[in-house]
């Protein structure tokens, strides 16, 4: 003879609220970046770049009405430059958070423009290519700050564009040519929209 308590773990995390929106969703992230250091163009007026793309995935949780929290972790393949994992974590803000339909109804039901903001921070590590990218020759972990602002086109589709601050070296000090800047620009797939 037993006594249970059941906890339903996918209704609370990607459960629905009275006007049908879900709690939760996945994106797969995918683009161009591009990485210069700002250190070559105060001092040396040369621009060393590195150019690249990313992929990865963001998991969001809604907070209120028109912010979520998100998990993103990130892969990075750059020409010039290292490889790089990262995962960035933070708060995405929306102008008007449309309702989570099926891609069937995407198109038919998409009446409102809806544009968002995210900020976010996190880390990274090298981890293939040039060990420690076009400023250092470290092989040390990595902080990085972003700020995004994009365009949810329909329920499936949006666009993102970011501009990332990556600091090398974080143990060893704040020095000249430690620090990149990254400009992304990203497509984003709202998966769950899509399945159902």
């Amino acid at each position: 003879v037993g006594l249970d308590y059941m906890f339903n773990l996918t209704t609370l995390w990607w459960g629905r609220d009275e006007n049908d929106t879900r709690w939760s969703d996945i994106y797969l992230v995918a683009g161009p970046t591009l990485q210069f250091n700002p250190h070559d163009i105060r001092k040396t007026f040369k621009l060393e770049n590195a150019y690249g793309g990313e992929v990865g995935a963001q998991f969001t949780r809604r907070l209120s009405s028109s912010v979520d929290f998100f998990v993103e972790p990130r892969y990075e393949y750059n020409i010039g430059a290292a490889n790089r994992w990262n995962v960035l974590a933070g708060l995405k803000l929306y102008q008007y958070r449309e309702k989570n339909r099926h891609y069937r109804d995407s198109l038919a039901l998409h009446d409102k423009d809806s544009w968002f903001m995210e900020v976010s921070g996190g880390a990274g590590l090298d981890v293939a290519g040039t060990y420690g990218t076009i400023q250092s020759g470290s092989r040390q972990a990595d902080l990085d700050f972003r700020l995004g602002f994009g365009y949810r086109m329909n329920p499936i589709s949006s666009l993102r564009f970011n501009v990332q601050t990556v600091m090398f070296s974080m143990f060893n000090g704040n020095e000249n040519g430690k620090h990149t800047l990254e400009v992304s620009f990203d497509y984003m797939a709202n998966l769950l929209n899509l399945w159902y």
